[in-house]
């Protein structure tokens, strides 16, 4: 019986130590998982500030476009503008040597 006894206890000695050492590399994962946990939610918190970013600057691409498009129909505006005002003066005639002649209103 002693035999089985000091069997028994040397078994248990070291299934003992085997599972020190399984809590051991336990722990180690937990603490890697915790870590692991933070680093993603900083990804998430990254990517969602990137995503708020790239919608923006896809705004701002969409205000470019819209303002160059403005600015293009602002110049053929003016040109238009210019020339419909040169073809006005063209029928304007301008008669020298006459004396301006003033008439009484009818009444």
């Amino acid at each position: 019986m002693a035999d089985i006894a000091d069997v028994l206890a040397e078994l248990k000695s070291e299934f003992g130590s085997k599972l020190d050492g399984i809590d051991t590399r336990l722990g180690d994962v937990r603490n890697s998982i915790t870590a692991l946990e933070g680093k993603l939610s900083d990804l998430k918190q990254d990517v969602s500030t990137n995503t708020t970013r790239i919608e923006a600057e896809k705004r701002i691409v969409v205000a470019e476009e819209q303002l160059t498009s403005a600015a293009k129909r602002l110049t053929f505006l003016e040109l238009k503008t210019d020339d419909m005002e040169n073809r006005s003066r063209r029928k304007n005639l301008r008669i020298f040597g006459l004396l301006k002649v003033q008439r009484e209103p009818d009444h």
